[in-house]
């Protein structure tokens, strides 16, 4: 793992780097006191973790970041700022992954090099991990976004309204709960919940974030040629989100299982919008030959949509619980522990749903069967 600190104070570069490697001696760790001379190293020598300062000489960090962004752009990008406002949290939006406050604490720091290295097995290919790490914002279902505008702009728009309508796009909460996770908004533990993402945030920042800051791309040109196919996966989102609430119901897991399901096929809008009629040519080789789309999207790009979703909400800086849930969805026998935990809900959802085979092994190991096979036979009776 190779991690970039940029900063212009010596002592607590050189304070951090030696607490990180008292932590991990195998970690390399470079210091750099001046952005151009960073941005030199990376041209030829790509790190994992860049974490910049906000105030440079001659230059600022939301800048630097840009200009990294496309000689590195398979490093994580996190910016650190002691004075956090929210002209400066918007000026960032579009380039940095996440932002901390200063001083560093050195354990957070740890914990995120751990989830990064946690992420990096998800997508193995360096080319797709430079197109991941370009992704900034994610085109929204265009006719969902115009009545959440038009919320927003009633005098009278409260929380739950908000909420009703966020949670039923995946782009939109995906940025959302990644903001609200920041730096900028709390030092507390962070959370999946979506209703509390949105109190955390307050109604007048969701305001100026999608109707001011060009957050998310409805009217672009690749929302209007991508706008059927995104309706398409914001339909089938909102059924694996009610799902998994459905599956949950009656445990504390109801709130976060709903999101995961909500953002379990986040991929596809990641692929939707980068590879475009490529993948689509990848769905249709998938329905030709009734096979599972992950597995066709595996052959055609080394990774699915599962694996693409839950890497670029690590970057996002979300919960590891939320990107263990969307990265294992198709794959269960990937979830260690056997509890009935928002990844093994979010993993049952997926293939009731698709109408899938689960192992009745792995249900009763988790006290889960009876609930599935009831589900599963009001969806039969329903059809």
């Amino acid at each position: 793992m190779k991690v970039m600190l940029i900063d212009d104070e010596h002592h607590a570069l050189h304070s951090l780097k030696r607490t990180l490697l008292e932590t991990d001696p195998f970690l390399k760790v470079s210091l750099f006191t001046n952005g151009k001379e960073a941005l030199d190293q990376l041209i030829g020598d790509a790190h994992d973790v860049v974490i910049t300062d906000f105030w440079l000489p001659g230059i600022d960090g939301v800048t630097l970041l840009e200009k990294i962004q496309t000689v590195c752009p398979e490093a994580i990008r996190i910016l650190v700022n002691g004075h956090a406002d929210d002209a400066m949290l918007f000026k960032s939006l579009h380039v940095a992954h996440q932002v901390l406050h200063k001083p560093l604490d050195s354990k957070l720091l740890w914990a995120l090099i751990c989830q990064t290295a946690n992420l990096l097995p998800l997508v193995s290919d360096e080319t797709m991990r430079k197109v991941l790490g370009g992704v900034s914002k994610l085109p929204s279902a265009p006719k969902l976004y115009r009545e959440l505008s038009a919320l927003l702009q009633q005098s009278n728009c409260t929380i739950e309204d908000m909420v009703r309508l966020i949670s039923r796009d995946p782009a939109i909460t995906a940025k959302l709960l990644q903001l609200a996770n920041s730096a900028f908004f709390t030092r507390r533990a962070k959370t999946v919940e979506l209703r509390a993402a949105v109190v955390r945030l307050g109604i007048n920042t969701i305001r100026n974030l999608l109707l001011g800051v060009e957050l998310f791309e409805p009217g672009s040109l690749i929302a209007r040629a991508i706008g059927r196919d995104l309706d398409n996966v914001q339909q089938n989102a909102l059924k694996m989100a009610q799902m998994a609430e459905r599956l949950a119901r009656g445990t504390a897991l109801a709130g976060d299982a709903f999101v995961a399901g909500l953002l379990a096929d986040l991929g596809q809008v990641v692929f939707l919008m980068t590879f475009g009629s490529e993948w689509r040519d990848c769905r249709s080789d998938a329905k030709l030959h009734a096979r599972p789309l992950h597995e066709v999207e595996q052959e055609y790009f080394g990774v699915s949509h599962a694996e693409v979703g839950g890497y670029l909400l690590g970057l996002w800086g979300l919960p590891y619980s939320l990107v263990e849930a969307v990265a294992n969805h198709h794959r269960p026998e990937r979830i260690i522990a056997p509890l009935y935990s928002t990844s093994a809900i979010t993993a049952i959802s997926t293939a009731l749903i698709e109408n899938n085979p689960i192992d009745d092994a792995w249900l009763m190991s988790m006290k889960a069967k009876t609930r599935v096979d009831v589900l599963r036979e009001n969806l039969a009776g329903a059809s």
